[in-house]
């Protein structure tokens, strides 16, 4: 008896020193994130890439830093409403959205239309890479849904249906009325230029190729606008009104000070977008303008 106790115990130590030594297996991190944003490098990117959003509806949108140069054409005024979807950063750094449909695997996230997506061990670092073979690792953070401000949804793919346009000429009381059904700048400006602000006529090659085709909502709200030009402009907004103003000094040194005012209504199916404000030029109110645009889903 004493023998085979020996015995037993010899095996057990034999077993629990085997276990000992044994390298511990790791099973690959699961990648469950939804409805989440994804920081990169915060506001000192090392890669192209600030943020990327993960939607419950297996879509993703990436914020595409772009160079600092500054936004050309409409880009300042179109971008009024809009933060970076990068949350916590407040900065108007250029950028454009891309977005798409993702899917997950054993190690990584795969973006249609921009690469992959992973996580170091840590959670402290991920590592993205595009599809041409350019790889970065970055610092990141992740910030689900539930911590972002509470805002209206208007999650959804929308089409724009029309716009009504009104421009007041103060100098000389003219006016321009004037409906259309697409939303496209550069034929409204070219209408508007001969109907009451003569002045613009110089300034048209700026709205070439800003015609509207499609807006993308986000599960948390990162509005995408496709233009013709291929611009891809928004960023996350709580859809909510907001004011803002864009200033430009003319060739012969005077000011030019646009104020904007963004009053969005959500209805069912339509979206309504009201843009209103004053232009002045040196301080002194020049022309009066309110822009309807209606968007159908």
């Amino acid at each position: 008896m004493k023998k085979n106790f020996l015995i037993t115990l010899a095996a057990i130590a034999a077993l629990a020193s085997c276990k000992k030594n044994e390298t511990p297996e790791t099973n690959p991190f699961s990648y469950e994130l939804i409805n989440a944003k994804i920081n990169l490098g915060a506001a000192s990117s090392l890669g192209p890439v600030g943020c990327i959003e993960l939607n419950d509806d297996g879509t993703y949108v990436a914020e595409i830093l772009a160079d600092a140069a500054g936004y050309e054409g409409l880009d300042k005024y179109l971008q009024i409403p809009f933060e970076r979807i990068l949350v916590g950063i407040k900065d108007r750094k250029v950028a454009s959205y891309l977005s798409g449909t993702y899917v997950t695997s054993a190690g990584e996230y795969r973006l249609d239309g921009l690469g992959t997506l992973s996580f170091e061990a840590d959670m402290q670092y991920a590592n993205y890479s595009f599809p041409d073979g350019k790889s970065y690792r970055d610092r990141t953070g992740i910030t689900p849904g539930a911590m972002l401000p509470a805002f209206k949804a208007a999650n959804g793919q929308w089409t724009p249906c029309k716009a009504d346009i009104q421009v007041n000429n103060l100098s000389d009381d003219s006016c321009f009325e004037g409906s259309y059904d697409k939303l496209d700048f550069e034929a409204i400006a070219a209408d508007v230029a001969a109907g009451c602000v003569p002045e613009l006529e110089s300034y048209l090659p700026l709205f070439e190729g800003y015609r509207l085709n499609r807006m993308s909502v986000s599960q948390l709200n990162t509005f995408v606008m496709e233009y013709a030009n291929g611009k891809k402009l928004g960023g996350y907004w709580k859809f909510d009104d907001i004011e803002g103003t864009v200033k430009k000094t003319l060739e012969d040194k005077r000011i030019l000070s646009t104020s904007l005012t963004f009053t969005p209504a959500l209805d069912g199916n339509r979206i309504t977008l009201v843009i209103s404000g004053e232009v002045s030029v040196d301080n002194i109110p020049t022309y009066q303008y309110k822009i309807s645009l209606y968007f159908c889903m």
